[in-house]
């Protein structure tokens, strides 16, 4: 056999073909010297684990039952401290898995130019493109693309588009488009466009949409959240949509089977106490309809009114919010405010703004019946217009009531003629 001598001149040959045998070299010596190290870590694996126990376990017992966990004997994954690679198999562990018989893989740290696929990580990985763990991760993972769990996963995952894990994730996600945890989350979840986590205390962040399970914590999304039942606080410029709600629902449009607690929004339905209708009139002899949305506690009501005793056809379209206070089980306190626009004229190519009017109102009220309630109350009012028939009708209050402020001549509504009053007056009716 011809001998090999390792003389200066091989040892300073730079040329790229020397350069990759010299590197090969001491990977196979890195190897091969580590092997004692790694026989030891299966030794005190094996008297700390038992041959059934998944891996994983401790930091998991919290959603025992509801992950895709994989279970598989200690014994059967080859540890390598250090994974570096192109792209597996060409890799530390590609060569470690021919050599160990195809056992698992369990790594430590794992560094790789494109990507890996594995088994296990204990510890950090990082990879140009993806990473994918087919067992389990307890560490960190950061890819230029996506990550990938089949089982549980812990503690931080960070990639450009997408981080996914088929079972619990425990810790934070953090992904340029979306994030998915689809055994469990408890955590936080925060991406560009959309979150997907199962049942969990958590905290999810989107620029479009969340949805979950069961949640303890916040959703916050641009667009619109979902999730069964909530117990926290859901916020989105849009809509939120839950089962059963206990904490505050905040965005345009909320809706909930049932949600005791807070709603927030321009329409608010909980399906528990259903649409209600509201027949009214005040100190202005507007007959009025309001369709009432929302809770006991909360509520936006949606109203229509026309005043036929005027000579003229005047009449409204308004919108409302406001907050009931139950005094016992059947009187409340009902605070809200109201916003009105008056209308002049009956057909669309003729009608015009008329007025606009504010009122902050405070009313009282009994539940005579589960489906009847009879409220009274004064109400602040303000009224801007440019018509001076409004002003005559305005003139036309409540008995006792009158003009506590006003102002004529304003620049308001485009017109320098503008005029604005405000009042006290008094409203009341009926709810069913």
């Amino acid at each position: 056999m011809k001998s090999i001598s390792l003389s200066p001149n091989h040892l300073n040959n730079t040329s790229p073909k020397h350069v990759w045998t010299r590197f090969v070299a001491c990977l196979l010596l890195a190897l091969s010297c580590s092997a004692p190290f790694q026989e030891s870590l299966f030794a005190q694996a094996n008297t700390s684990t038992s041959a059934t126990a998944p891996p994983l376990a401790a930091p998991f017992t919290q959603f025992a039952g509801t992950t895709a966990t994989k279970s598989y004997p200690r014994e059967d994954y080859a540890i390598v401290p250090v994974d570096i690679g192109f792209v597996t198999p060409l890799s530390v562990s590609g060569i470690v898995r021919g050599t160990s018989g195809g056992k698992r893989i369990l790594s430590h740290v794992s560094l790789h130019a494109l990507g890996n696929v594995g088994n296990a990580l204990e510890g950090v990985e990082f990879s140009g493109i993806w990473n994918t763990q087919t067992d389990y991760v307890l560490g960190v993972q950061g890819a230029g693309i996506i990550n990938v769990v089949g089982g549980n996963a812990g503690y931080a995952q960070g990639a450009g588009v997408a981080n996914i894990v088929s079972g619990t994730f425990v810790g934070a996600q953090g992904a340029g488009v979306f994030n998915i945890a689809s055994g469990g989350l408890r955590g936080a979840q925060g991406a560009g466009v959309f979150n997907v986590a199962g049942d969990g205390d958590m905290v999810q962040g989107a620029g479009i949409f969340n949805t979950a399970g069961n949640m303890k914590g916040v959703q916050a999304a641009g667009v619109f959240n979902t999730a069964k039942d909530v117990e926290g606080v859901q916020v989105a410029g849009v809509f939120n949509s839950a089962r059963h709600v206990r904490g505050a629902q905040i965005g345009l449009v909320n809706f909930a089977e049932d949600n005791e607690d807070v709603m927030i929004g321009l329409l608010n339905f909980s399906s528990k106490h259903g649409i209600r209708l509201e027949l009214y009139t005040d100190e202005m002899r507007f007959i009025r309809a309001g369709l009432r949305t929302g809770n006991k506690a909360w509520y936006t009501t949606l109203t229509g009114g026309l005043q036929p005793f005027t000579g003229i056809t005047i009449w409204s379209i308004g919108y409302g919010a406001g907050a009931q206070l139950y005094l016992g089980q059947k009187d409340f306190i009902d605070i809200g405010l109201h916003t009105e626009t008056m209308f002049n004229g009956v057909f669309t190519r003729d009608f015009a703004v008329y007025a606009q009017a504010l009122r902050l109102r405070t009313m009282f009220g009994h539940d005579f019946a589960p489906h009847f309630s009879v409220f009274i109350g004064p109400t602040l009012n303000v009224m801007a217009g440019v018509d001076n028939q409004v002003y005559e009708l305005a003139t036309n209050l409540f008995p006792g009531s009158g003009f506590i402020a006003q102002q004529n001549n304003i620049n308001f509504f485009g017109s320098n003629n503008a005029w604005l009053r405000g009042w006290v007056g008094i409203t009341g009716g009926f709810r069913f």
